[in-house]
């Protein structure tokens, strides 16, 4: 997600659900995410935040974007 101007505000994730069945789309602000180095120094973006938030977390609508 994007404010006008191009600066990141935040990250829509996939919560729940197998294979992208059953699962959620969820907004996370950018505040609660950071890069971290992973195995071979791949970067992997981490959330600061628990499942059980995740999943309580409201319903990301994409239409309501413009």
């Amino acid at each position: 997600m994007e404010e006008k101007n191009g600066k990141v505000v935040g990250v829509v994730l996939s919560v729940g659900g197998v294979f992208g069945v059953g699962d959620k789309l969820v907004a996370v602000p950018w505040s609660k995410s950071t890069w971290i180095k992973g195995e071979g120094h791949q970067p992997i973006l981490y959330r600061a935040m628990s499942k059980e938030q995740l999943e309580v977390a409201p319903y990301f609508e994409p239409s309501k974007l413009d």
